[in-house]
């Protein structure tokens, strides 16, 4: 999903009514109360609401990794260090020995993540949460029709 912000910009006009501001949302004029305009303003200056609790969610996500068995740990990071659409489209199979194993679709994606291993691997040990030093990627066994 991609979020379009407006190119916004705020006037406030001697001419016009007590209390009014001219507010301007890529070439569109409208009315908006000066209170209500002061507070988009602020809002627009301060950080996203995300930005602000990125760092309680991540000590949530590394006090919950942490207390994971160490065999899971890993395979329990993997859809959050990859982003949705890639852990939509794998699986991470098991962590041994220091290795991660992912099934992938099809060799373009094996070899497409495995240019990015290097990032993952970094990610992942970031919330320290066993020693990641290689992630493998498999390729996912074709089904039959009957498994279908």
């Amino acid at each position: 999903m991609k979020v379009i912000i407006p190119n916004i910009k705020f006037q406030n006009v001697a001419q016009f009514p007590s209390g009014i501001a001219i507010l301007k949302i890529e070439g569109q004029i409208g009315r908006v109360p000066v209170s209500a305009s002061n507070r988009m303003r602020g809002m627009l200056k301060s950080k996203t609401l995300m930005e602000q609790i990125a760092p309680a969610l991540n000590t949530v996500v590394i006090n919950v990794l942490r207390q994971a068995p160490a065999s899971d740990a890993p395979l329990l990071a993997w859809p959050l260090v990859c982003g949705s659409a890639v852990a939509e489209r794998t699986r991470a199979l098991e962590f041994s020995r220091g290795v991660l194993l992912v099934e992938v679709p099809d060799a373009g994606w094996r070899a497409e993540l495995q240019h990015l291993a290097h990032r993952y691997v970094a990610m992942i040990n970031r919330y320290k949460v066993g020693t990641v030093s290689k992630i493998h990627f498999v390729i996912r066994p074709e089904q039959s029709a009957s498994d279908k």
